[in-house]
């Protein structure tokens, strides 16, 4: 463990002096000049006793160090830290790396990335939960011999392999000091350094990637919704590098991608259609949220097996979303996985499969699904299966009108006929569910007036909110202006069954239940912004009730209602109450 007396801070205080680079990056260096001396047999690497007793400067050591390495690009090189450690304070850091306690190296840079993954000052390092990082190792099923850990977000990934004695094959567009340090360190091996900023590598077709080595087991981390421009069109860098991954894999292939790559349209569409129809699906883990720091970015697990002697036939859908593989620990803090072995075992051997977390798909209902891998749509939650097993229901569709919110755009027209319409936003549904005058309020002419017109609300309407708030409902009262329109956050459901067995109030209060609500959180896709798609609302199962039970839940709603009155009753005297003294009027 390092402690704050160790001889390693004595380094990091002593680089503190530096106006520009990290001192725990160039720390890092020269305790990876130490380890490269410890290695060394040649007697040709500069060592640090050369610093200490003056027989050598420190821009001398870093240079020798650099032809030894045998590299032009190199950290080493670029380090200015010589031209502002003094010669005296140059062998104090030497001496106190020396000093250095031996610990194990992985610890040593574990600790540093720990570091590191405290401060925004290195998001660029991309730091996950080690938890994360030991599951996708897990994963990829390597009891020994290679993993290729390609590109820059894999270091720490490269770094838990190599502690697990693998030997990691690690690649990446922009070394600096602690990515070099740490390959030093660690004993990773640079497959491909001099193809800096190559585009043609990083993003390569299959034709390039058929005439580079292939790799048994790779674990992939691509960028999250970069992209890079062709003399065609901008093309979507994650699944490019997905691509050139399956290309150069033989056996297990493990992808952590943001959630919108199971049903983004486009290139993904094309990625996935690809994974079922050549037989190299394995399984799809839709991981818990939030599970990085600073982010409620959802992503999932893309497993790929091509060392099969014949194609597979199914796939295993996994929801690690839940209370059994996951646990929330706070506000501010990134969910936990736990019970991994369970989740590797169902996710590697496809045992232990259940209903409720888990299902085994073949292909050919992936196929009808238009090959979207969305684990909601393959594994039925505890809300889902409930509603699912109603005796008597009918689906929403067939009791309701549901219209889609339209982005309403003012146009400064000249000379046009104009109309303001008061549009509906999720701030207006207050805490009791009761959609408020708006306080937005557009001026449109033209095609937005007929589009508006569509949206009109109209008394009784629900709104239903299918983005960022998903599942949060409002009910139009009779207060409702004939130029109220419904923003495009919501779903306009308006009751359609003249035989009077669903009401708005009956399905106000249904949409708005406990069950209901879980059902759609089963549901809900999107990246960083939730979103439910309106096929699911539309294939809602309403359970149709008799007179009595209808009447009953209608009497509920009243009895609620009387209590919110009696609640905003109370909100008002204490109001009154607290702005008795020392008003703005008395000042």
């Amino acid at each position: 463990m390092i402690t704050k007396s160790s001889a390693f801070w004595k380094v990091v205080d002593q680089l503190k002096v530096l106006p520009d680079g990290d001192p725990i990056d160039e720390a890092l260096l020269f305790f990876a000049w130490k380890h490269l001396v410890q290695k060394d047999n040649t007697q040709k690497i500069p060592k640090l006793e050369d610093v200490i007793e003056r027989r050598s400067t420190l821009e001398e050591a870093y240079s020798g160090v650099s032809q030894y390495l045998g590299l032009n690009y190199h950290a080493y090189n670029f380090s200015t830290v010589w031209q502002y450690v003094s010669a005296d304070n140059a062998i104090k850091i030497c001496q106190a790396v020396n000093e250095f306690e031996e610990i194990d190296k992985y610890e040593l840079l574990r600790t540093c990335l720990e570091l590191k993954s405290s401060s925004r000052k290195y998001l660029d390092l991309h730091i996950f939960e080690n938890e994360l990082i030991e599951f996708l190792v897990n994963l990829v099923d390597a009891e020994s011999g290679i993993v290729f850990a390609p590109y820059d977000r894999s270091l720490q990934v490269s770094i838990h392999c190599a502690a697990r004695g693998f030997k990691v094959i690690y690649s990446h567009a922009s070394p600096g000091a602690f990515t070099e340090a740490a390959r030093i360190i660690a004993g990773l091996v640079d497959e491909n350094l001099d193809a800096i900023n190559d585009l043609e590598y990083m993003f390569g077709s299959a034709e390039l990637a058929e005439r580079t080595e292939k790799y048994s087991r790779m674990i992939l981390i691509p960028p999250f919704g970069g992209g890079y421009s062709t003399d065609r069109k901008l093309v979507n860098s994650e699944v490019k590098l997905i691509e050139n991954a399956i290309a150069r894999c033989t056996g297990r292939l493990v992808v952590l991608v943001p959630q919108g790559v199971l049903f983004r349209g486009g290139e993904s569409s094309d990625l996935r259609r690809d994974l079922v129809s050549h037989g190299l699906l394995d399984a799809v883990i839709q991981l818990p949220t939030p599970l990085l720091r600073g982010t409620n970015l959802a992503l999932a697990v893309l497993m790929v097996k091509k060392d099969r002697n014949e194609r597979n036939q199914n796939a295993v859908f996994i929801d690690a979303g839940g209370n059994k593989y996951s646990e929330d620990m706070g506000r501010g803090n990134p969910v936990v996985l736990r019970e991994t072995q369970q989740l590797i075992d169902v996710a590697l051997r496809k045992t232990n499969v259940d209903s409720v977390s888990s299902q085994l798909v073949d292909y050919c209902e992936i196929i009808d699904n238009s090959s979207e891998l969305s684990v909601s749509k393959y594994v039925i939650g505890k809300a889902s299966a409930i509603l699912n097993s109603m005796s008597v229901f009918i689906r929403l569709d067939e009791v309701a009108f549901l219209i889609r919110g339209q982005l309403l755009k003012e146009e400064k027209t000249e000379d046009a006929q104009t109309k303001r319409f008061f549009e509906v936003g999720v701030r207006d549904i207050s805490e009791d569910g009761v959609i408020q005058r708006p306080e937005k309020s557009v001026t449109l002419s033209k095609d937005m007036i007929l589009r508006a017109e569509k949206q009109k609300l109209l008394p009784g309407d629900i709104l239903f909110v299918t983005k960022g708030s998903v599942g949060k409902v409002g009910m139009v009262g009779s207060d409702c202006g004939d130029n109220w329109v419904a923003s495009q956050s919501f779903q306009i459901i308006r009751v359609a069954d003249y035989s009077g067995r669903i009401t708005e109030i009956y399905l106000y209060m249904f949409l708005s239940s406990e069950l209901v609500q879980k059902y759609f959180e089963e549901h809900v896709t999107g990246t960083t912004i939730p979103i439910l798609k309106t096929g699911d609302i539309r294939g809602l199962p309403i359970p149709i009730p008799d007179v009595e039970e209808r009447k009953k839940i209608e009497e509920e709603y009243s009895s609620i209602r009387v209590r919110w009155e009696k609640i905003h009753l109370l909100k008002d005297e204490i109001l009154e109450i607290k702005s008795a003294r020392w008003n703005m009027a008395q000042l």
